[in-house]
């Protein structure tokens, strides 16, 4: 059968047909193909869950010492009375102090930013645990670590000792740590009930 248009072109309707049909089995064989490759890569063998997202433990954060006291909190948002310099100021970290071994350990799995040595600080470790978390040790007479060290959650990193600035706290860790940049509090993070 042969169709006549206004410009008297002759075209064929079955061929065109025919050439849609093609168009739309090799569509669907497409499709298909897309779909089944979708379904195998979100198998659980694959390290994936069904959704196709990569699946991945919470960090479990530990204690700087096995037996503490938190002398002083995080007091991020409100003055609090710091007598060793005389003065009101924000406290971005936590004080601890321990009963036994001086030796720091390091909250959770990470690389060694920088290990230096600050005139009022001590020495102050810093460690990116990675999703933009980063923990801050101060106030350590000595560092067991240095910048580019991978550590592990309960590594010894330092060895407790006293900063100027909070020299009333005797031997002791200051821990702050930043998420995205902003300080938050270390005890949001850190499991002070489960031993002591």
């Amino acid at each position: 059968m042969k169709v006549y248009h206004q410009n008297g072109n002759k075209i064929k309707v079955q061929k065109r047909g025919l050439l849609y049909a093609l168009l739309a089995a090799g569509s669907v064989v497409v499709i298909a193909l897309i779909v089944a490759l979708a379904v195998l890569s979100g198998s659980p063998s694959s390290g994936k869950d069904n959704t196709g997202l990569v699946t991945t433990r919470p960090t479990e954060y530990v204690l700087p010492f096995n037996d503490y006291t938190v002398v002083r909190e995080a007091s991020i948002d409100e003055l609090v009375y710091m007598p060793s310099i005389n003065m009101w100021k924000t406290h971005n970290g936590v004080d601890f102090t321990a009963a036994g071994d001086e030796k720091v350990k390091v909250m959770a799995d990470g690389v060694v930013k920088s290990a230096e040595q600050s005139s009022l600080e001590g020495w102050v470790i810093a460690v990116d645990h990675g999703d933009g978390i980063i923990s801050y040790y101060k106030s350590l007479e000595s560092a067991l670590v240095k910048a580019g060290d991978s550590v592990k959650a309960g590594d010894e990193i330092g060895t407790a000792g006293v900063m100027i600035t909070e020299s009333d706290v005797g031997k002791h860790v200051h821990i702050e740590m930043t998420k995205g940049g902003k300080i938050v509090d270390p005890l949001d993070y850190l499991d002070t009930d489960s031993t002591k």
